[in-house]
């Protein structure tokens, strides 16, 4: 094979591991992203399944804590409508306290929980691609440990940013709390937040494809957070529209099956909850959004892991340099 890689070359391309070492369409990443959880299922499951459950419960229980009215609430409302109707008139117009809690709750389990889940699962790349042999659950954590202080800054980064949206719409809602709207300003102060909401939401998905590639460079190629954050904007900047299609319709990939499973899941529990006690019926569709979350989130993690690499081949002819990495397994 001549220096100048395999895309000039007639010789067949190499195909140590998971995927051939080369610029790959985005059905190929979509195809390979599940050969990648299929090569080291132990290091890239058990990390994605315990943040699903660790989330999801602790989704559950906030929710049981922050966004459950109570019983002396619910009978003070039936035993006097009129007073229920003023309590209504007085709700706080868009994101109510309770909510910003419950959100704010569940970004802080994500931030604590995410990153270590998120290094374990990108360690497998390199040695999936290269066709190396399984890692273990020890080996992958020890490859992601020294790099967690930097994803645990890129993953500031990135919850600060996912933020937005609910700051602007707490912000505009903020000022209603506890008030009663006799003049209907509610409207005009919903109308605004949307439209700001709107933009913040344009903006945010911009940003987000800008810094998808920030925690594979951390993982991959051991930088700190900042250089991380510079990488992944070099590598998007002028290939953002392809990145963000891939991005989008692997998605769209992930939701489809997900919504299949778990709308008739949560259905099944609400069954169960009306005909017998509740905690099996939240337990069942825990178990369920546990499952599938955590199959979900290692897909996803994989497939933008293959984009950051297919990104990296198309820009810095990296092909080059893992076809000489992988050389003893060719």
């Amino acid at each position: 094979m001549n220096a100048e890689g395999p895309a000039e070359s007639w010789e067949p391309v190499p195909r140590p591991g998971i995927i051939a070492l080369q610029a790959l369409r985005w059905h190929q990443i979509a195809a390979t992203a599940v050969r990648f959880v299929r090569a080291n299922p132990v290091a890239v499951l058990v990390p994605a399944l315990l943040e699903a459950l660790l989330l999801v419960g602790g989704g559950v229980l906030a929710g049981w804590w922050l966004l459950d009215p109570g019983p002396a609430i619910a009978d003070a409302a039936a035993a006097d409508p009129a007073a229920a109707e003023t309590a209504a008139q007085a709700a706080p117009v868009g994101t109510s306290p309770q909510e910003v809690l419950f959100t704010l709750a569940l970004v802080a389990l994500c931030f604590i929980v995410a990153p270590p889940a998120l290094g374990v699962v990108l360690s497998t790349l390199r040695p999936a691609v290269l066709g190396r042999p399984r890692l273990t659950l020890s080996q992958a954590w020890a490859t992601a440990r020294p790099h967690l202080r930097a994803l645990y800054t890129v993953w500031a980064v990135v919850t600060l940013i996912s933020l937005i949206p609910t700051i602007i719409e707490t912000a505009a809602a903020a000022p209603s709390w506890g008030t009663p709207d006799p003049a209907g300003n509610g409207d005009t102060i919903s109308t605004v937040a949307g439209i700001l909401t709107v933009a913040a939401v344009l903006l945010l998905i911009y940003v987000s494809v800008l810094i998808a590639f920030a925690p594979a460079a951390v993982i991959v190629e051991g930088l700190t957070a900042g250089a991380a954050l510079r990488r992944s904007f070099d590598l998007v900047h002028r290939s953002w529209w392809r990145c963000f299609a891939v991005l989008a319709a692997i998605s769209v990939l992930i939701l489809i099956p997900t919504t299949l499973i778990t709308l008739p899941a949560i259905a099944f529990a609400a069954v169960i909850g009306i005909a017998g006690p509740l905690w099996v019926a939240i337990g069942t569709a825990a178990a369920v959004l546990t499952v599938v979350f955590g199959l979900g989130s290692s897909y996803g993690i994989g497939a933008t892991a293959l984009l950051y690499q297919d990104q990296r081949i198309r820009r810095e002819n990296y092909a080059t340099d893992l076809i000489r990495d992988a050389a003893p397994e060719l």
